[in-house]
């Protein structure tokens, strides 16, 4: 998988330091895999949720260090592109509806 860019990480790890060992594990799993569709990808991140949305290809939330982050990303399966979308603290993720929220209402970090 590609993800698109990889300077939101960067930004992601900078401002939440002690995720950025956790971030990395789940950028270089991103890279090293390609997924085909959403089992595929619970095969190496079991935790991973699909959020339905009618503003994305596949939305799908991921646990960062423990559940104390999440990862939201809109992965395109079909192009192997993963788009960062939202990181931030477990407790900030429970405020955004992930259902509803257009691609305009995100924030990266």
């Amino acid at each position: 998988m590609r993800i698109i860019t990889n300077r939101s990480i960067t930004s992601c790890w900078n401002k939440y330091s002690d995720a950025k060992s956790s971030l990395a594990v789940w950028e270089e799993r991103m890279c090293e895999t390609k997924f085909t569709n959403h089992e595929t990808l619970k095969c190496v991140f079991p935790n991973a949720d699909y959020i339905p949305n009618q503003f994305f290809k596949h939305l799908t939330i991921f646990n960062i260090k423990g559940n104390e982050y999440r990862l939201a990303a809109d992965v395109f399966f079909n192009s192997g592109h993963v788009f960062i979308k939202w990181f931030g603290k477990h407790a900030d993720y429970e405020k955004v509806d992930f259902k509803q929220i257009s691609n305009n209402g995100f924030r990266l970090c």
